[in-house]
């Protein structure tokens, strides 16, 4: 069994203050368990200003997280606040770590994190929380397969970092009080976690029904569908008007590789060349569709998948699990003056009953079912994903 507690604040420039109100809420000397994690999720100036230093020197445990551009847990919502998560158990172990930088190098660094956090469990993780920078160097799913290949495939659940400043420069991964912009962040679980997932991104409907095949791709450059240039063959099939490459900008592209999943992709510009860039690869020979986002469907999709978590985190005791949530900062945009929505319908349907945590994404991290029932992990974008503990 885990618990979950949850604290915050929104002051950012008095060190103490900040750090008082925490720990205030948390009440830690009555609440914890054997074994903890603490996962934080902050504006980047907490960082600046040393608010998430001077927690992490107060706490006894690790704490764990990503820079974020807005966040909630029950009865708070911010855009500039900082969220503290402390999962805490006596029958789960948690162990946590950072990789060196992964600007040139990402699979020593990986390697060296996974076998540096596992050695610290006396059996074999059931589930890995990740927190990858968000870089140009790097895409998501490259860290999640290259977790993957380390694991074996237990399942991942976790973001990418995000931040509001021109270029995203300020976008961080944290570990223990230290947030740095090229490094990566892993939590172990190990035990009978037994997590449940839930997912949802574009509506199907508004999908186009054309669906062309990714014949040519070097990691997130989609360069061809169907043998021509890729915005060629967005002119052909009347999504983007001819000449028009800024159409393509935070088009959500619907990728269907060959293993059966569905992957979801945020369109970053068209080139010159004809090709688009991606926030994640295209899988070459994967089937490719094209959507739309709007406000909306973001409203309706996040009431839709946070009903299904309040049934899914029910026990039959009455009691109730809980619930770890990431959205897609895309999703965020598309919701424009009324940014709150998501936030607000967590609260309304999940309530003060069921503890959660959600957080913007700069990539969702979660396992899709593939056709033949088995579990891939992957990075999405415009999803908003659920993890239940």
């Amino acid at each position: 069994m885990i618990k979950m507690i949850t604290s915050y604040t929104e002051e950012i420039d008095y060190v103490d203050i900040a750090v008082s109100e925490i720990l205030d809420k948390l009440d830690l000397s009555n609440q914890l368990l054997k074994n903890s994690i603490g996962l934080v999720h902050a504006y980047y100036e907490f960082i600046d200003s040393g608010v998430i230093q001077a927690l992490a020197a107060k706490l006894p445990f690790d704490i764990a997280g990503v820079t974020t551009v807005s966040s909630s847990v029950p009865g708070f919502i911010s855009d500039m606040g900082l969220t503290l998560t402390v999962l805490t158990s006596d029958d789960v172990e948690f162990a946590a770590g950072v990789s060196s930088p992964v600007e040139t190098d990402l699979e020593g660094p990986l390697a060296e994190l996974y076998s540096q956090v596992t050695s610290k469990l006396s059996g074999k993780p059931s589930l890995l929380l990740t927190f990858f920078p968000l870089t140009r160097h790097v895409g998501g799913d490259e860290f999640v397969a290259q977790v993957d290949a380390l694991s074996g495939g237990i399942p991942q659940f976790g973001t990418l970092s995000i931040s509001d400043d021109p270029g995203f420069v300020k976008s961080s991964t944290i570990f223990n009080g230290v947030g740095n912009h090229s490094t990566a962040v892993l939590v172990a679980l190990a035990g009978e976690v037994n997590p449940s997932f839930f997912t949802v991104s574009v509506d199907d409907e508004i999908i186009s029904r054309d669906k062309g095949v990714v014949t040519k791709a070097t990691r997130n450059i989609m360069q061809c569908i169907d043998g021509m240039p890729a915005l060629k063959y967005l002119e052909s099939v009347g999504v983007i008007e001819a000449g028009n490459s800024k159409m393509v900008d935070n088009l959500p592209v619907v990728l269907y590789p060959e293993d059966g999943s569905r992957l979801i992709r945020a369109t970053m510009l068209g080139t010159a060349e004809g090709d688009l860039i991606l926030a994640g690869t295209a899988p070459v020979n994967s089937k490719v569709a094209f959507s739309t986002i709007s406000a909306a469907k973001v409203e309706s999709s996040a009431e839709k998948i946070i009903k299904e978590t309040m049934a899914a985190a029910k026990k039959e005791d009455g009691s109730v699990k809980n619930c770890l949530i990431y959205s897609c900062v895309s999703r965020l945009w598309a919701l424009g003056v009324i940014e709150t929505a998501e936030h607000e319908i967590a609260e309304k349907i999940l309530g003060a009953s069921t503890p959660y945590h959600f957080a913007y994404s700069g990539g969702e991290i979660i396992p899709s079912l593939r056709q033949d029932g088995s579990a891939a992990n992957h990075q999405q974008n415009y999803s908003l994903i659920v993890c239940v503990l």
